[in-house]
C-alpha cells in the first residue's frame, strides 16, 4: 500500500476528525506510525501482552477472543475494515491486554503510538486536542460495543440471546433485514454456545415464523419479538 492510498483510506476515519490533511500526512510519515500485515489465524497481540499502539484495520477481519482456563474460546467482538482496537490498553501503562487479538483473514493494520504522538512537539497543540477528543470518542464506541455484548449475554436462554442479537443489529442498521458477520461456528463462539445448539435454535426461530434465514442473511418477521 502506498502512503497516498493509506491517506485515502483513513482521511475520513473518526480517529482523524477535525485534523487537517497536512497533519494526517505527517502522522503517516512519523515514527509513531507503522503498517504491518498478518496472515489468517495469526495473533496480532496475545493476552497478557502490553499494547502500546492503537490499531486501525485497513483491510481484513480481526477478532477479539477470550480463552478460558479450559481452553474454550469466545469471540468478544468482531472488527472489520475501519474499526480500531487497542484503544483502551494503549492509554494506560499498568494494565496488559486481557484477550487475544487475532487476524481472521489476511489483514493490513495501521499502528499508531498515541502516547508518542501526543507528546510530539512537531504537532500543534490544536492537533493534539483534536486527537485526544477523537480518542475519547473511540473509547466511547468501544464501551458501547461491550455493553451491547453484555446485553446479549445477559439473556437467560440461547433463543433470547439470538433474538436480542438480531434485534440490536436491526436497530443499528435501521432495517429488519440484517447480515450477520459470522458463520455458524463463529456465531456459537460469539454467544458462548455450541454450533449444534445454535443451528437447532435458528431452525426453531424460522419454524416459528420469527425470522427468515438464508445463509448469513436474516429477515426479522416481527419487530416485537422480545
Amino acid at each position: 500500500m502506498t502512503k497516498n492510498y493509506i491517506f485515502n483510506l483513513i482521511s475520513n476515519h473518526t480517529f482523524f476528525q477535525h485534523i487537517s490533511k497536512e497533519e494526517i500526512h505527517s502522522v503517516i510519515n512519523s515514527s509513531s506510525c507503522c503498517i504491518k500485515t498478518f496472515d489468517s489465524k495469526i495473533n496480532i497481540y496475545k493476552a497478557g501482552e502490553k499494547i502500546q499502539s492503537v490499531g486501525i484495520i485497513l483491510d481484513g477481519i480481526v477478532d477479539i477472543i477470550h480463552t478460558s482456563i479450559n481452553g474454550d474460546e469466545t469471540i468478544v467482538n468482531r472488527l472489520t475494515k475501519g474499526h480500531t482496537f487497542g484503544n483502551c490498553f494503549s492509554c494506560v501503562s499498568n494494565i496488559n491486554n486481557l484477550n487475544d487479538i487475532r487476524s481472521i483473514t489476511f489483514s493490513t493494520i495501521l499502528f499508531i503510538d498515541i502516547y508518542n504522538l501526543l507528546k510530539d512537539s512537531n504537532f500543534s497543540y490544536e492537533f493534539r486536542i483534536n486527537l485526544f477528543e477523537n480518542i475519547m470518542s473511540s473509547l466511547a464506541q468501544t464501551n458501547i460495543a461491550l455493553n451491547t455484548k453484555i446485553q446479549i449475554l445477559s439473556q437467560k436462554t440461547l433463543r433470547d440471546k439470538l433474538i436480542t442479537y438480531f434485534e440490536l443489529l436491526s436497530i443499528q442498521n435501521g432495517s429488519n433485514k440484517i447480515t450477520i458477520p459470522f458463520n455458524r461456528e463463529q456465531l456459537a463462539c460469539y454467544l458462548g454456545s455450541e454450533r449444534s445448539s445454535v443451528c437447532r435454535e435458528l431452525s426453531k426461530l424460522k419454524y416459528d415464523n420469527i425470522i427468515n434465514i438464508n445463509k448469513n442473511n436474516i429477515v426479522l418477521l416481527n419487530q416485537n419479538i422480545s
